[in-house]
């Protein structure tokens, strides 16, 4: 092979690798895109979830403290004496 023949194929391979190169680059960036708005977006649910749960379970413990105050009222006196005995313990 002629040195001038070498030349241009080693000046068309270079060209089509730095294509290549720039095709994954652009390929990564878009994936990395879309990675960030899937997570963002999973988040987002996450969250919306959790506050849908705890409003869920304020209410539930609203419900069950109307429905049956005295055993509220002794669970929270219990809970506070037990918490207070390993609180206050020497």
């Amino acid at each position: 092979m002629k040195t001038a023949t070498r030349k241009k194929y080693l000046r068309n391979g270079k060209h089509k690798l730095a294509k290549d190169v720039a095709r994954i680059r652009t390929a990564f960036t878009k994936t990395g895109t879309h990675v960030t708005k899937k997570a963002k977006n999973i988040l987002s649910d996450t969250l919306n979830n959790i506050q849908a749960k705890g409003s869920h379970f304020k209410y539930d413990v609203a419900h069950y403290a109307k429905k049956k105050p005295f055993k509220t009222i002794g669970a929270a006196v219990i809970s506070g004496l037990i918490l207070g005995y390993f609180m206050h313990r020497d």
